[in-house]
């Protein structure tokens, strides 16, 4: 009996949605990536500290990642950053919605299924977030890139008896937790 091993590296730009340790110095990655959607990929050595891979692969930044298939996961070969959107991360205004509409993404897409509008989707909700001046804007972007995704997704929100941008927000939240049946992290604009 013959087995092929499969092997693919594909370089297409990526988000980091979610990232935890894994072992003594690897880090495992979720991300939503142009061409393969979201996935899975473990980074090996990128705890150390001379891990070349790290400083490109943070939330809220546009990598293009170099990823070679595995058995079980994605491997992270390599990782350039390509736009650093909300570089003062302290600044909880904008680094929470994004922080949320990262997790509305996470809970959303299913891993492997290719959709570059939902891409088009994030890096637009980024690149308008970056120059958003008041609360105000950031309430709309979110609640524009969330209503954009809903629809996209193929559900149509109910929003004809909202009044306000904060009712919007809820009645958004509130859809996107009994679609995923997943909580979602506490929202502060």
């Amino acid at each position: 009996m013959v087995i092929e091993i499969y092997t693919m590296t594909v370089l297409t730009d990526a988000f980091v949605l979610k990232r935890s340790i894994r072992g003594d110095f690897d880090r495992q990655y979720t991300l939503y990536t142009k061409d393969l959607g979201k996935i899975t990929a473990i980074a090996k050595g990128a705890l150390k500290i001379t891990s070349k891979l790290s400083p490109h692969l943070d939330f809220f930044y546009l990598s293009e990642v170099m990823i070679a298939s595995g058995q079980t996961f994605f491997r992270l070969a390599g990782a350039k950053l390509k736009t650093p959107h909300l570089k003062d991360k302290t600044d909880l205004a904008k680094a929470n919605p994004a922080y949320f509409f990262l997790v509305v993404i996470e809970v959303l897409m299913i891993d492997k299924s290719r959709d570059e509008g939902i891409f088009g989707i994030v890096q637009d909700f980024f690149s308008r977030l970056d120059d958003a001046q008041n609360s105000r804007d950031i309430r709309l972007i979110l609640n524009r890139s969330l209503y954009q995704l809903l629809t996209h997704l193929g559900y149509q929100p109910k929003i004809d008896k909202v009044r306000n941008q904060v009712q919007l927000t809820e009645v958004l939240s509130r859809l996107i937790i009994e679609i995923s049946g997943k909580e979602l992290p506490a929202l502060v604009i």
